[in-house]
């Protein structure tokens, strides 16, 4: 299983995220990235909000340095675990480049309550944003915990947005009991990534390097693990770090977003035809045979928003008053 996570994706014709237009990806790595001198190094990086207990903050780095892991800890803008490859270039300064995985860690507790608060779609729409722009990105979504546990979102909630996930976004979902099993996937998904590149100190190979095999080094399979176009660590961070300041659309967006129903694709549909709540009350107000709200186009499919989703957003906006149930 873990295979199907490193190794290059066949194109899969149900993957949702199209390419974006106008955008050519380099889909081989530039001849000047590796360099038969160069000395490589190895690095996961661990966001430094990750924590297993809080009255030890840094026991999953201990945890990982104890399975020979080579980690570090920052502060990450995008997912909760990425790799570097670390460059030592002679005559140069030593340079980081991110690897195409990135691991967005949720505990159960935090699952169900990103889900309630919309964090689940905005986190999985960002990193469905890196993955567009950098390349073949392998995206792991690993749930830590049991799924029977008391949540605010009940366990058949919780089924059907890990299949959502790995089914809709084409994120691989792991699934792991707890921190332990946590840190051993790491460990695993590091000592694969470690086969690809070249030869390194044999005290610096992970526990779990036995369980691959050995061969030469192939400079092919060691350039399938960049980021491609390459991406340096400090750019990468800064370009897909949450933003704190949106513009006038992005807050009315937000805003939609906390109406049932409605999806990220429909109100990027709804922005692009109302500009605010005032034109879109304005529409809905104009309840005719042909409400032009329930018509609007939304995501790559151009489904209609429907009618639902109209009454719904009817409700909100024109009503005069809020039944409890509303």
């Amino acid at each position: 299983m873990l295979r199907q996570v490193l190794e290059p994706r066949v194109a899969d014709p149900r993957a949702p995220e199209p390419e974006p237009e106008g955008v050519t990806r380099q889909r081989a790595a530039p001849e000047d990235l590796i360099r038969e001198t160069d000395t490589w190094e190895l690095v996961l990086l661990l966001d430094h909000r990750e924590v297993i207990e809080r009255r030890n903050p840094r026991i999953l780095e201990r945890k990982l340095l104890e399975r020979n892991v080579n980690c570090e800890v920052r502060a990450l803008g995008i997912g909760d675990v990425q790799w570097i490859a670390r460059r030592r270039r002679i005559g140069a300064e030593t340079e980081e480049f991110v690897l195409n995985v990135i691991v967005e860690r949720k505990e159960v507790h935090d699952l169900s309550g990103s889900i309630i608060d919309r964090r689940f779609f905005e986190q999985k729409t960002r990193l469905a944003t890196v993955r567009a722009t950098c390349g073949d990105v392998h995206v792991i979504y690993l749930i830590e915990g049991s799924l029977t546990q008391i949540t605010t979102v009940r366990t058949g909630g919780l089924h059907t947005a890990m299949g959502r996930t790995q089914v809709q976004n084409n994120f691989f979902v792991q699934q792991c009991q707890n921190a332990d099993e946590t840190v051993t996937f790491l460990a695993r998904v590091y000592a694969r990534l470690l086969a690809k590149f070249p030869s390194c100190p044999s005290g610096s190979r992970p526990a779990t390097s036995h369980l691959l095999t050995s061969g030469c080094f192939d400079i092919d399979q060691f350039a399938t693990i960049f980021c491609l176009p390459p991406q340096t660590f400090a750019p990468f961070n800064s370009q897909f770090r949450k933003k704190t300041q949106f513009t006038v659309r992005e807050i009315f967006q937000r805003m939609l977003m906390q109406a049932p129903g409605l999806s990220a694709a429909k109100t990027v549909g709804l922005s692009a035809k109302y500009q605010n709540f005032r034109e879109l009350e304005s529409a809905l107000r104009k309840r005719g045979r042909d409400s032009e709200v329930e018509h609007v186009r939304c995501g790559k499919t151009q489904r209609r928003l429907g009618s639902r989703a109209r009454d719904t957003l009817s409700e909100l906006l024109t009503a005069s008053e809020y039944a409890e149930d509303t």
